[in-house]
């Protein structure tokens, strides 16, 4: 069950048992709250395929780290403005946190964020690696997906259209 009161042109959604959220003028709460989860899944996602292949992979060969570097700057080019637009949608949102409802609110929300994106970067490194001890075999398939664009966020129906709106809305870098 869902409480929205008006604050000083921004509205604020209690959901009980759950954190509040603020959101933007002309926003509901649900999108609100679809936008974090937008940036959650957008920063958990590039975690993983950062840690991936930016620091796991490259540690088994030199032909891993080559091949998994490359992958990883293609990854970069692709998916990074989204990203970028993401963030600064965050930190917008927890600014305007700050501002209405104080620190201990904003606290909340960070730890709650945290555990959102961290949930989705575990997610996918388990999908990933085959098991706990990454192999070169598993980082091949994986440079393959990742050129190939499965870890893209284009490829995720619910949350790249919101981050494509993100982008679009100004909230590029």
């Amino acid at each position: 069950m869902k409480k929205v009161v008006s604050a000083g042109g921004a509205c604020i959604a209690v959901m009980l048992l759950t954190s509040a959220v603020t959101c933007q003028a002309g926003q509901s709460a649900t999108e609100a709250e679809q936008r974090r989860a937008a940036y959650a899944f957008a920063l958990g996602t590039s975690m993983a395929v950062a840690d991936a292949l930016g620091r796991t992979c490259p540690s088994l060969d030199s032909k891993a780290a080559e091949t998994s570097r490359e992958a990883l700057s293609g990854w970069n080019r692709r998916n990074l403005p989204y990203l970028l637009s993401a963030l600064k949608y965050e930190r917008s949102f927890l600014e305007t946190i700050f501002a209405e409802r104080g620190v201990e609110a904003l606290q909340q929300l960070q730890a709650d964020g945290r555990a959102r994106f961290n949930a989705v970067a575990l997610a996918a490194l388990s999908q990933m690696f085959s098991d706990d001890d990454a192999k070169v075999i598993d980082c091949e398939r994986l440079v393959g997906a990742v050129e190939g664009g499965i870890y893209d966020y284009r490829e995720h129906a619910k949350f790249f259209p919101i981050l494509e709106a993100l982008q679009r809305e100004g909230n590029a870098p």
